[in-house]
């Protein structure tokens, strides 16, 4: 049987202090004996035989008055469990002077005594006469050293170097034993936290896939709905067929409030399809409606002629723009106007901005001059860039969010921040404080809707987390410890969540109940007033699961 930890530890202990011992005992050191009186003292302490009321007197058989343990009593004055119909104790198989059951230290004990009254009862001071091998006299050695027979003949000082030999080999046993146990304690953790943070990361990469590669659930629910006749539920397992559903009148496109040119057609003389010729006419006529574009329009060309004043402060002639011109540009402004939509609604080059001009309108000019166009819209555009910040700046309630925009394959953000009366964009390089300073000013004072994003902190007297944003937060929390091992879960992780969502949605109904006028303005105060009390653990009690579990899991939010 394998030693516990426990004893290993006091092995070691006295294999310690072994050599002390024995060095104490070369110098005739011995330990101190008790006297009688402390071992009546020790005895009546702790041995349970010393203890009064722990022993009982015999009340029959041959050792009728002794007092003994009650268990032992209770035995020895019980009836025999030897059938006397099926033993005969009148023959006698085995004939001894002392039986002796058990080898401990009572069978040890009785021997020594019956020993004693064979060799007879020693004089006072005498010792017992029990044969011992007497020591060695100093000068003695053993005839059978080199050659022991009881050792098949090996050398009994190789023996004892061995013994030695065997102990340090064991110690150092011990001693790798320990490191290898701890090296299992210390991996068996490591492992245990490896396989934890994998469960995670599995979770959240199967999450992530599941957003991004969701099928489209909810279309097969609205075709099927609970109409027992639908083909989702009358065919479970099919693929819908393309098209509408049957009897659904075809969809075609609407026809022109106008016509441009009508085109007579003569009858065909050979069919189109058979190719057979000497068709006869027919006098009835079809209709063909079909829209369709001009490829190359005539460039319109305009001259104006500028009538001229001379102006006594700036000391020169001077002049008006008339209607669509603008002056000193060689292309009017519907043409920079159309390749402005082209370059940032449609999203083309300006390169290839150009060549359409140049194939579609016949307009020609360089890359470069559709560059200045965006120039001059931006310079153009700016006093009302600069007016709109203004007004953010001053507004009491705002909204602010950020997401990445890419600008001719190149990363940028694009900055929110406004409300139901107005809507600031700004693109930036950087996601950084620096930038959100440079679009609500440093002294901004109104109470700022926002994400958790520290580039925000600082920014307004007050601040609120958008609601959408702890909703959709939740519900990832949701889904990504929904698909984690069960041993990794935690009990309290989706019904907090749960509680969140609904406490949110709840937030966001009140909201709109209270801008669409349903729920009178005077009636917000109270209104947030039960919020708050419905989040707070020390006015409403703790046995509530999401109130309860508020402190311990708010940090899956930080």
């Amino acid at each position: 049987m394998a030693y516990t930890p426990e004893l290993k530890q006091l092995i070691r202990k006295v294999e310690q202090t072994r050599p002390l011992r024995l060095a104490k005992r070369g110098e005739d050191w011995e330990f101190p004996r008790m006297s009688l009186a402390e071992k009546e003292e020790r005895l009546k302490r702790f041995h349970p035989s010393y203890k009064e009321g722990s022993l009982q007197e015999l009340k029959v058989g041959p050792s009728k008055g002794y007092r003994l343990p009650p268990e032992f009593c209770s035995i020895l004055e019980s009836w025999s469990r030897i059938d006397p119909d099926r033993i005969d104790l009148s023959q006698v198989a085995y004939v001894t002077d002392v039986l002796i059951i058990g080898g401990g230290g009572a069978g040890t004990a009785v021997a020594l005594l019956a020993l004693q009254s064979q060799l007879g009862d020693p004089e006072p001071g005498e010792p017992v006469g029990v044969p011992r091998c007497p020591y060695p006299p100093s000068d003695f050695e053993c005839l059978y050293r080199h050659s022991c027979p009881y050792l098949d003949g090996l050398s009994t000082q190789w023996v004892l170097e061995e013994y030695r030999r065997a102990h340090d080999v064991y110690q150092e046993h011990l001693r790798i034993i320990d490191l290898f146990d701890g090296d299992l304690k210390a991996r068996d953790e490591r492992i245990r936290v490896l396989e934890r943070d994998n469960a995670q990361l599995r979770a959240k990469l199967q999450a992530l896939h599941r957003r991004q590669f969701k099928p489209n659930e909810k279309k097969e629910v609205e075709i099927g709905g609970n109409n027992p006749e639908s083909p989702s539920s009358s065919h479970e397992g099919e693929k819908k067929k393309r098209g509408a559903t049957p009897g659904h009148p075809g969809w075609v496109r609407p026809k022109p409030q106008h016509i441009d040119r009508t085109v007579e057609v003569p009858a065909p003389t050979i069919c189109p399809h058979c190719q057979s010729e000497g068709l006869a006419p027919i006098q009835e006529t079809t209709e063909h409606v079909q829209e369709d574009i001009v490829i190359q329009p005539q460039t319109l060309v305009t001259c104006y002629r500028h009538g001229q004043a001379f102006c006594a402060r700036c000391n020169r002639p001077v002049v008006q723009a008339g209607k669509g011109e603008l002056l000193n540009a060689p292309i009017g402004p519907v043409a920079k106007s159309v390749a402005l939509y082209l370059r940032y609604r449609i999203g083309i080059s300006y390169r290839k901005t150009t060549e359409l001009f140049r194939e579609l309108f016949g307009l020609e000019f360089v890359p470069a001059s559709a560059l200045g166009f965006d120039r001059k819209a931006a310079a153009q555009g700016m006093p009302i860039y600069e007016d709109l910040r203004d007004k953010i700046r001053t507004s009491e309630l705002l909204h602010a969010d950020e997401t990445s925009w890419r600008n001719d394959g190149v990363g940028h953000f694009i900055w929110f921040a406004g409300n139901q009366n107005l809507a600031f964009f700004h693109i930036d390089r950087h996601r950084s404080a620096e930038v959100a300073k440079s679009i609500f000013g440093e002294n901004f004072d109104g109470t700022l809707v926002r994400d958790r994003y520290a580039a925000y902190n600082g920014i307004g007297l007050d601040w609120q987390t958008c609601i959408a944003h702890i909703i959709t937060k939740a519900k990832e929390i949701r889904g990504e410890h929904a698909l984690l091992l069960q041993t990794e879960k935690d009990t309290a992780v989706a019904p907090f969540c749960n509680n969140l969502i609904d406490l949110c949605s709840r937030l966001c109904d009140t909201g709109q109940k209270l801008k669409s006028g349903h729920i009178p303005r005077n009636e917000a105060a109270k209104l947030e007033k039960r919020f708050v009390m419905e989040l707070n653990p020390a006015k409403r009690g703790t046995n509530r699961p999401f109130v309860s579990n508020l402190p311990r899991l708010s940090v899956v939010f930080s």
